[in-house]
């Protein structure tokens, strides 16, 4: 099981080996040779050989859109979150068609809760749409905000059980490293020009993949995931002239910030994330991040302050920009 090294700016490998004590010839790229440098946003091989799985693996990683996000993301959430949003998304995605049967008639535990999570996605995919249509009707508004609120908490509290369970998996893969790739591994954990991302399979490789080209790193602690949600009927308004969704985003950042929801506090040295549900035109967005996430939340809450709505315009630009590109 491979160990890969991203680094989101250029490390000389000399420099790296005197500061973490790495013995030369353990950096492997995909070009033969011990590299002088490493690059950006260029996976590498951390081992004392480079077997044929491992070449497959730097392959999947390497396309520059999908190497880019990896290390931003990484170097903003570190090596097993990364791997753990992987693992999570290509869930979501999977199980999106039918997550009601998946959370209550399966036996598996963690099928189970995936489910939940997607089910509870849903929920709040619906309050937002709900809480739109009061906002426009008149009616019933302040009900549907409550409804919303609830909805954004339940979304958080189910995405940190599943965030949690699939660190712990993703924590384990350490401990599956031979004595000697662990060894190694142990050397470059405290570092922060590179993040980590221990490897188990081409499954994960694959995972890893999919999730830098369905991801977006925003800045501030902040990831956008693309889950492969769409909604016609909000590309259709937004078509026939309603902007509603941008307005909507920076009235959610404030109930994120007045409920807590999204807030990033320490635990046991761990970041924990929360995450904001997000319509645009071209798609639903789930938003991950720290204590950027609270940071945002509590600046944009400020309505009155034209910094706060410059930053919330910019944020769901980049958001809307992105999207676009999507197929």
């Amino acid at each position: 099981m491979p160990s890969i090294l991203l680094c989101d700016r250029a490390v000389h490998t000399d420099w790296l080996c005197r500061d973490t004590g790495l013995p030369e010839g353990v950096i492997h790229g995909r070009e033969p040779g011990w590299p002088a440098m490493l690059r950006p946003c260029t996976p590498y091989v951390l081992g004392e050989t480079l077997a044929l799985r491992d070449h497959a693996i730097l392959s999947d990683l390497a396309p520059h859109t999908v190497a880019n996000n990896l290390t931003r993301i990484g170097a903003a959430h570190g090596g097993d979150t990364t791997l753990a949003l992987a693992d999570m998304l290509d869930d979501l995605r999977s199980l999106r068609p039918s997550v009601t049967q998946y959370a209550t008639a399966t036996a598996d535990v963690a099928v189970a809760r995936i489910g939940r999570f997607s089910q509870a996605v849903q929920v709040s995919q619906q309050a937002i749409v709900d809480y739109h249509r009061a906002t426009r009707s008149g009616h019933g508004r302040e009900a549907a905000r409550q409804a919303l609120v609830q909805a954004n908490e339940n979304l958080n509290q189910r995405f940190r059980v599943e965030l949690q369970a699939a660190r712990s998996r993703m924590s384990a893969r350490y401990r599956a490293l031979s004595s000697q790739d662990a060894r190694l591994a142990e050397l470059v954990r405290h570092t922060r020009k590179v993040t980590r991302l221990d490897i188990a399979s081409r499954v994960e490789s694959g995972q890893l993949a999919r999730l830098g080209r369905a991801a977006k790193y925003l800045g501030n602690g902040l990831t956008a995931l693309d889950f492969g949600s769409r909604a016609q009927d909000i590309r259709d308004e937004y078509l026939a002239g309603g902007d509603w969704t941008r307005k909507l985003f920076i009235e959610s950042s404030s109930f994120a910030a007045s409920a807590g929801v999204g807030l990033g506090v320490v635990a046991a040295g761990n970041w924990l994330l929360g995450a904001l549900l997000v319509a645009t035109p071209a798609g639903w967005v789930l938003i991950v991040g720290g204590l950027g996430i609270a940071t945002a939340a509590a600046t944009t809450s400020l309505l009155s302050d034209r910094h706060a709505r410059e930053l919330a315009d910019s944020t769901y630009e980049r958001i809307l920009a992105w999207m676009r590109q999507m197929p």
